[in-house]
């Protein structure tokens, strides 16, 4: 891994705001201006927004109608949403690595 990586990854706080015990792929993550969802709320819910914009653009007849998908896409902070669930995805797929490198090893 090269230096400016890992300094990165060593700047960049864990996106991860509680662990989840009962479903350790499943945590409390913390999404910016928004609030904390366990991780499988929040994809399903960026699931329904991105099918709900689907629906829209297929239905779409005029500008307003754009306009109104512009705004769904500014405010529904769903680059937020989807920044936190690939950064947590990241961090679980690191640990797991962990994980199992440590039990190959016998650590």
């Amino acid at each position: 891994m090269s230096d400016y990586k890992l300094l990165k990854e060593l700047k960049e706080p864990s996106v991860i705001w509680e662990e989840n015990p009962k479903e350790p792929n499943n945590p409390e993550v913390l999404v910016k201006g928004v609030g904390r969802y366990l991780l499988k709320s929040l994809e399903r819910n960026v699931r329904e927004k991105i099918e709900d914009l689907n629906t829209k653009v297929v239905r779409t007849r005029d500008s307003n109608d754009w306009e109104q998908i512009a705004w769904m896409l500014n405010h529904a902070a769903m680059i937020e949403m989807v920044k936190t669930i690939t950064s947590a995805r990241k961090e679980l797929e690191k640990r797991n690595e962990n994980s199992e490198t440590r039990t190959i090893n016998g650590s």
